[in-house]
């Protein structure tokens, strides 16, 4: 793409395809609305085109371009009523539900079964790192085809895929999915080829299987603070279900974020203004032994220390902290104070 992107700034191209001979290459871009649809490329291997297979050619190139702006408006009036539709249904913008599920139906969203419904974001679009004048777009419809195309070969019937500015929104049904784990395998297919075609990371959340539209609204809410979340805690490129973060979602929802705060510094950050002043590493020590649960030897080994040398810092730990991380009270207030600090520092 990135080769016949820079070719097109030129319309005579000179390649040597062998020691003797040399072919002129002539490519058109068919483009529109700052969209490139494809190319069409000639080779004068036999003789050089006259000026009427020039203009014939510049013709087809016309014709073909706005057979693709016609099926592209098409499928973007779609995309855009359907996301209409999604964004009143976010706002309760309805009057007669079952008025709505009926309008959902005609969309074809899989409403009348238990469904699953994922979010998958695009990182570095909206003026990120891919973002350039024309590329979103392109971006956008690669990504959306990546989808449909492994929904289809993996014998999904039963789905919908809304394109959103820097997202998309799948439902798929439960009846044709065998559980959580197949529907998280889909996903990492599909982020894998996207990343291998255009370079691009997805972060994507999973929830369900919940049936009809009103669990779908609750879900969407949950999901988007599941891709936020994920990202924060598990970074960009995240792909699970939104129960793998629900300790977590606890505490982004908890309303005093202060309080968090200040517990975190009554345990943690009591360690991290040792570790500073002292030029130690307690807070690392503790988090090993915290991963391997309470496990001496394998945090140890963790940290490529000593089990002695583990040990006689868990105790000084425990001395600084004035608690004793035997007891399951303690043990938990620690790992509380790491889940505050993968989520908000």
């Amino acid at each position: 793409y990135q080769s016949l992107k820079k070719a097109i700034s030129r319309v005579n191209l000179t390649k040597k395809l062998d020691a003797n001979k040399e072919w002129k290459i002539w490519v058109r871009d068919i483009k529109g609305n700052n969209e490139t649809f494809g190319y069409i490329i000639i080779t004068e291997r036999f003789k050089k085109l006259t000026d009427i297979e020039v203009k014939a050619i510049e013709h087809v190139t016309s014709i073909v371009t706005l057979e693709f702006l016609k099926q592209r408006t098409g499928f973007q009036d779609f995309q855009r009523i359907q996301n209409d539709f999604l964004d009143d249904l976010i706002e309760g913008n309805y009057k007669d539900f079952s008025l709505t599920e009926k309008q959902a139906r005609t969309y074809g969203w899989p409403v009348d079964s238990s469904m699953f419904l994922s979010i998958t974001e695009v990182e570095g679009l909206q003026g990120g790192i891919y973002s350039s004048e024309g590329n979103d777009q392109y971006f956008i419809n690669g990504i959306y085809n990546v989808i449909k195309r492994v929904l289809k070969e993996q014998g999904f019937s039963r789905k919908t895929v809304i394109s959103r500015s820097d997202s998309f929104l799948t439902l798929i049904s439960e009846k044709e999915a065998t559980g959580k784990e197949k529907i998280i395998t889909l996903f990492e297919e599909i982020q894998a080829r996207v990343k291998r075609d255009f370079g691009i990371v997805l972060t994507t959340a999973v929830s369900g299987p919940d049936y009809g539209l009103k669990n779908m609204l609750k879900n969407y809410k949950n999901t988007r603070d599941a891709i936020t979340i994920g990202k924060k805690v598990l970074g960009s490129g995240y792909c699970g279900h939104i129960d793998q973060l629900v300790f977590f979602r606890v505490l982004y929802k908890y309303p005093e974020r202060d309080e968090l705060m200040r517990f975190y510094d009554y345990t943690i950050g009591k360690l991290e203004d040792y570790d500073r002043k002292n030029n130690t590493d307690l807070v690392r020590i503790l988090k090993a032994y915290m991963d391997n649960l309470g496990t001496i030897t394998e945090a140890a080994r963790e940290v490529y220390v000593h089990r002695n040398t583990m040990k006689n810092k868990i105790e000084k730990i425990e001395k600084l902290l004035g608690i004793d991380l035997k007891e399951s009270e303690a043990f938990f207030k620690i790992l509380l104070a790491f889940k505050i600090r993968n989520l908000f520092i």
